[in-house]
């Protein structure tokens, strides 16, 4: 636009040059005609503008590296055609963070243009938002433009490449449904099993009370319940990174890739597991129990859609904070580094860390009996992630 300007202004120089040089009143003519031009194309640009909808339209899911087709349908509100449009993509892949920009140049020729076409794909997984950043009308001459404010997005699940798997699962987390095992250090909800007793509190329950003890004391004695220990797995995805780690996009795409990886593992393995992570647009984590493969599918677009954020509070943290306690039996953290946040759950409770960073170090270590810790970067997690325990 901007060299069709210089364009045009050369023109009418040359033309009033013309006139002031010459006897010749062609270039006067011209020189009244094409301004006219100029203003008849600019108006009908103002004339045209009115566009009712933008309707863009992807597959629900792909596959990483697939390549995909989406359209874009434009509408006219008042059925005038418009010679050429410049519009303007956001795509964003919210698990990694990743953008980019894609611009294409289309008209219409009445109320109902052609589908545009474009094609996309992604060597990330995660889910991809396609929103219109910008649309212009441009005029017939090139010289004038028009923003027209509208909004349409649509959104593309990118499916991760799982690998080959397997987990080891420690003594304690299968046993038998009938057999219930209790915390041995943390109170809980269960009142069939004392874990302790103490004098009477506000707020106790009537049905919590000792009477036997309580007949022999002087105070009230109250039953404290126990923790049931369930047989099951907490799978946890770190979505929340220290403030300017800058992990690479690889980084947190691979992360997605193994914590989806191990639950598949896990439900053709017949284990009832719950997976967890902080949604940081509903500032809430995450739980879900998946105990068949339409569980995990049914959360995949929440899953990839969850954004990574900078904040000091983690996952961990935040689920402890909601739910008071962890009553799970095995913990599996999935991170790009390691927190102190695991030593936050009962002693008890087998705790397995899978660190997958561009910059391992020697720190990746928890000093507790019941842990384990597996490193790993994006360029060889399914290797030194085929063997692990849990």
């Amino acid at each position: 636009m901007k060299r069709n300007r210089i364009l045009w202004t050369a023109v009418i120089i040359a033309l009033v040059i013309n006139y002031i040089f010459s006897d010749d009143y062609t270039g006067l003519y011209l020189l009244l005609v094409i301004p006219l031009i100029l203003f008849v194309s600019a108006g009908y640009t103002f004339v045209v503008n009115r566009l009712s909808r933008v309707i863009i339209t992807v597959p629900e899911t792909c596959r990483k590296n697939e390549n995909i087709t989406g359209t874009i349908q434009i509408i006219s509100g008042n059925g005038f055609p418009v010679f050429k449009l410049r519009v303007k993509l956001l795509i964003k892949n919210l698990m990694t963070g990743e953008t980019k920009e894609m611009m294409f140049f289309h008209h219409i020729s009445g109320k109902h243009s052609e589908p545009l076409e474009f094609t996309l794909s992604s060597m990330m997984c995660g889910r991809m938002e396609i929103s219109l950043v910008s649309m212009e009308i441009f005029d017939l001459m090139g010289v004038y433009k028009r923003n027209i404010k509208m909004l349409s997005e649509a959104a593309v699940t990118v499916f991760p490449e799982t690998f080959k798997m397997k987990p080891e699962i420690r003594s304690g987390a299968l046993a038998d449904n009938d057999s219930i095992e209790y915390s041995e250090v943390t109170p809980g909800y269960d009142v069939s099993e004392v874990f302790g007793i103490r004098e009477y509190r506000e707020g106790d329950s009537i049905k919590n009370i000792h009477w036997k003890l309580t007949s022999k004391c002087e105070d009230i004695i109250v039953k404290v319940p126990s923790l049931p220990m369930e047989n099951s797995i907490l799978l946890v995805l770190e979505r929340i990174i220290d403030k300017g780690a800058g992990y690479g996009y690889k980084v947190l795409d691979s992360l997605a890739e193994i914590f989806i990886t191990l639950s598949q593992t896990l439900i053709h393995d017949g284990v009832k597991h719950d997976i967890a992570w902080y949604d940081c647009r509903r500032g809430q984590v995450m739980t879900y129990s998946i105990e068949r493969e339409d569980d995990l599918f049914g959360v995949m677009g929440k899953l990839l859609g969850a954004e990574c954020k900078e904040e000091e509070n983690k996952t961990l943290r935040r689920y402890v904070d909601e739910n008071r306690i962890i009553d799970k039996a095995h913990l599996v953290y999935i991170a790009p580094d390691i927190t102190a946040d695991m030593k936050m759950s009962a002693d008890e409770i087998h705790k397995t860390t899978i660190i997958c960073s561009d910059r391992i170090t020697g720190d990746n270590e928890i000093s507790d009996a019941n842990s384990v810790v597996f490193a790993s970067t994006p360029d060889n997690y399914k290797q030194q992630l085929h063997s692990i325990d849990i």
